[in-house]
């Protein structure tokens, strides 16, 4: 489904495209030691309890990445405007600054799980490598499904991650969503049960809002039109 709003001259408005993510979400099997694709038929079985949950623990992070940086500088490229240079990506993804972060970030996401039992993780900005690194940790494959792989289109180059607590949640019908603006991947919603509940249906956005100037809008309407896109999914 494609949304365009009236709140801004049309030319400041590209086309959102929602994307059904029928290749996921997934979850590690111990058996085959890979992660595969869940099954996302509603389940209305389980525990006949009425009551939704209303406890969530939900913990988000903009993860970030260097793949605009420039490899002899080790510094992101910045446009004459003051924003990062969108068109000058080396298309790498390895430096040790980066690495060293992200593991750090992952270790912060298991001491939080191990002392909280998080039930949804929110992800921003990941790379395919990240996703690689997360999903060879030990944590995540026992307790977390996710709504994309290290192979998923929706992560290249770059994108969001949603993980949810495989012990208290299930993936609906509904599975997941990824919404598309200009070709960069901004949105995923996710449709989850509580498996105590699971009459009770979470549609948990995690969204990237804009951070530059996208064709010739100031970064207010972009973030604006983005959250509208979402807004108007969640409605349907």
């Amino acid at each position: 489904r494609q949304h365009d709003f009236d709140s801004a001259p049309k030319s400041y408005i590209p086309r959102h495209t929602w994307i059904l993510l029928n290749k996921g979400p997934y979850e590690f099997d111990e058996e085959t030691e890979s992660w595969k694709a869940l099954s996302t038929i509603l389940d209305n079985g389980g525990i006949n309890n009425d009551k939704p949950r209303t406890d969530l623990n939900i913990i988000t992070w903009n993860v970030l990445f260097d793949l605009h940086k420039n490899p002899e500088t080790n510094a992101f490229e910045v446009g004459d405007d003051g924003e990062l240079d969108w068109n000058n990506a080396n298309g790498k993804d390895q430096s040790t600054a980066t690495q060293t972060r992200q593991l750090a970030i992952i270790d912060i996401l298991r001491r939080e799980h191990e002392a909280n039992q998080i039930d949804v993780i929110c992800l921003q900005e990941v790379t395919q490598r990240f996703v690689n690194l997360l999903q060879s940790q030990d944590w995540i494959r026992n307790d977390f499904c996710m709504s994309a792989t290290e192979k998923s289109s929706c992560v290249d180059p770059y994108g969001n991650l949603t993980l949810w607590n495989r012990h208290t949640l299930r993936v609906s019908a509904a599975a997941a969503f990824l919404c598309q603006d200009v070709g960069r991947n901004r949105a995923v919603i996710t449709c989850l049960q509580a498996k105590a509940a699971p009459r009770h249906v979470y549609n948990v956005a995690n969204v990237h809002l804009p951070a530059d100037k996208q064709d010739g809008a100031n970064r207010d309407d972009a973030r604006n039109r983005e959250l509208q896109a979402v807004i108007g999914k969640l409605q349907l």
